[in-house]
């Protein structure tokens, strides 16, 4: 199954001991038929360990990570440039999950789920969701600066034309002052006028 057309970046997962594999799934399944039976009797079951593959043209160039526990393997293999703390993230999940249910059917099922998980959503690798988080607040950040921004430049637009319409406010009263003025002026010479008009008839 792909998540959002891509495939999985762990291609392999499966449970083992030294009888050979108790489940697997995963795209590689016909690869790692190959190469596990092989790799299988080379392991020691009697003793807790962890071990990581560098890529390998007999697996197509791809990673393999191994945990063994309590006389049990589990093995995935991913993509080169996948990061092997996630892989081995996921088969710590594995191995927890397989002792508290190791149903062959019903656990192929899960390691399918856990591969989706561990391939793709951020949640499973806490560096990278870190990262992911660091990466939102970044971007949140950058916009309230960018509106900051946004905003002071109306805030300076505004306050500019307030500017203006105060001064031309300041124009108008003049103006209004001096019409009226002229106004009173006219009045008073007309006044004058017709009261000179008045006593000469």
């Amino acid at each position: 199954m792909a998540y959002q057309n891509r495939p999985p970046s762990i291609v392999y997962a499966a449970v083992i001991d030294r009888t050979g594999v108790l489940v697997q799934t995963g795209s590689f399944v016909s690869v790692m038929n190959n190469v596990i039976i092989p790799l299988i009797e080379q392991m020691d079951f009697s003793i807790n360990t962890k071990k990581n593959f560098k890529p390998s043209s007999i697996v197509h160039d791809h990673t393999i990570q191994y945990i063994i526990e309590d006389s049990i393997g589990y093995i995935s293999a991913a993509h080169p440039d996948f990061q092997t703390r996630i892989c081995f993230s996921f088969l710590e999940q594995a191995k927890a999950d397989y002792k508290m249910n190791s149903d062959p059917v019903k656990f192929a099922k899960h390691l399918e789920r856990l591969i989706e998980y561990y391939s793709f959503d951020v949640s499973g690798d806490k560096i990278r969701y870190i990262q992911s988080e660091v990466d939102e607040c970044t971007r949140i950040m950058s916009n309230n600066i960018k509106n900051t921004f946004q905003k002071g430049a109306a805030l300076e637009f505004l306050e500019e034309k307030t500017s203006t319409l105060a001064s031309m406010s300041g124009l108008w009263s003049k103006a209004s002052t001096e019409l009226k003025w002229a106004e009173y002026r006219r009045n008073y010479i007309c006044l004058i006028s017709l009261v000179v008009f008045a006593v000469d008839s």
